[in-house]
């Protein structure tokens, strides 16, 4: 080969090993900008507020759906759901970022817990939680499988132990890659109990307490109630009314009991109401009278297999609409007063428009706040001491025994 030639052909081989280079360079650029990095969010642009239902399906089903203004909560007939967890959660699903991305073969995904769920197979091993997001129209917006938790070793004075510090979870529609998140999403519980609103009626200004009962067999209400509690002003103690002059009130066990209407909580919403179960067909009832015009109906029903009893509402108020005014009212203070005596009224129309809405569920509540409610009469005394027995003083006296002295011998 001649020189010139040889010069031509090493040029030639120069330029297409430059260009096959550049060409590769080129494809891996375009490859890697299409696969996400790290840092960049699950979801982009995730319009939070477009969404309207929430379906977690994992180990139970929960279907938030926004309704009527409200999140509720629908396996529990419609029950309102805590709104702050519910937006937080939503947040939180628009701000998951990548710290790690990985490419998956689908023989790899029951090892990451990522096989998608249905109801049939929701609480077979290795599936994942199936999180989807959809509008008013419930047409899907997104959807998250939740798999295997990320864990890093921890040392302790204890010993060691595995402590979760992130997940693997995959995108619908994207499965042929894993993504690797720092959160665990610990706080994605499919049980309808833990997302219920817990804020509940609020019995203030106590004036009578009267509980009665409905006879289990003629299903007639007692006209007598059981006890009744009463007082003439909202600064005094509630006091049987029936007291008698040689018993006295334990005033904490009377205080016990107001816990459980001045500050109550319920745990769970009843989702069989069925009498036959609640036992509220023939139920002790509680009543309540305010000094604020409300009027309330408890209902306590059987206990649940929890050892809980099953419960409901019923409220009532009639609210002063025009101020009484005072005998010796001055002309400067009518203003003041008026402007007090409205802020006052729209509270209490307020409170009540509220808690009548709680009229249209049965309760599951704690024994611990309703048994002192139920208790019986008797509870609220202090035992009576037992008479110390005195010796009689007809008792025979017992002589004493003779002083007697042994002679001195002399």
């Amino acid at each position: 080969m001649k020189p010139k030639h040889l010069i031509l052909f090493i040029m030639l081989v120069i330029f297409l090993v430059a260009a096959s280079l550049v060409l590769n360079n080129r494809n891996t650029e375009s490859w890697t900008s299409a696969q996400p990095k790290m840092g960049q969010k699950i979801f982009e642009n995730l319009a939070v507020n477009d969404v309207a239902h929430v379906r977690v399906l994992g180990n139970g089903e929960l279907n938030l759906v926004y309704k009527d203004g409200r999140w509720r909560v629908q396996e529990r007939g419609g029950y309102p759901a805590n709104f702050t967890a519910v937006r937080g959660f939503l947040l939180k699903l628009a701000e998951l970022k990548i710290t790690q991305s990985e490419p998956v073969e689908p023989s790899q995904l029951p090892g990451l817990s990522l096989i998608e769920p249905t109801r049939d197979t929701a609480n077979a091993t290795n599936t994942a939680v199936l999180i989807e997001l959809k509008d008013k129209s419930d047409k899907a917006i997104q959807a998250l499988l939740l798999g295997m938790k990320h864990t890093r070793k921890i040392t302790t004075a204890y010993g060691n132990y595995d402590s979760p510090d992130g997940r693997y979870v995959m995108v619908r529609g994207n499965p042929k890659t894993v993504f690797l998140i720092s959160d665990p999403l610990g706080d994605t519980n499919p049980k309808p109990d833990q997302w219920l609103d817990k804020t509940f009626f609020h019995i203030e200004k106590i004036k009578t307490i009267s509980l009665t009962e409905i006879h289990p067999t003629s299903g007639d209400t007692l006209t007598t109630p059981l006890w009744t509690l009463s007082r003439d002003t909202d600064t005094n103690v509630l006091v049987l009314t029936d007291l008698k002059p040689d018993e006295k009130l334990d005033l904490s066990k009377v205080s016990a009991m107001t816990v459980g209407l001045v500050t109550p909580s319920f745990i769970d919403v009843a989702t069989n109401t069925a009498p036959e179960t609640t036992g509220l067909d023939a139920p002790k009832i509680l009543t309540v009278d305010t000094f604020n015009h409300f009027y309330y109906i408890i209902k306590i029903g059987n206990k649940t297999p929890q050892n809980n009893y099953y419960m409901t509402l019923s409220v009532n108020a009639d609210i002063p609409k025009e101020r009484p005014v005072g005998k010796d009212e001055k002309p400067e203070d009518k203003a003041k007063l008026d402007k007090a005596f409205e802020t006052e009224t729209q509270r209490l129309e307020t409170k009540l428009s509220q808690e009548k809405e709680f009229e249209k569920w049965v309760y599951i509540i704690n024994s611990r706040l309703v048994e002192p409610m139920i208790s019986p009469r008797a509870k609220f005394l202090l035992e009576k001491e037992a008479p110390t027995t005195k010796p009689s003083t007809n008792a025979p006296q017992e002589e004493p025994e003779p002083n007697i002295q042994e002679a001195t011998p002399e």
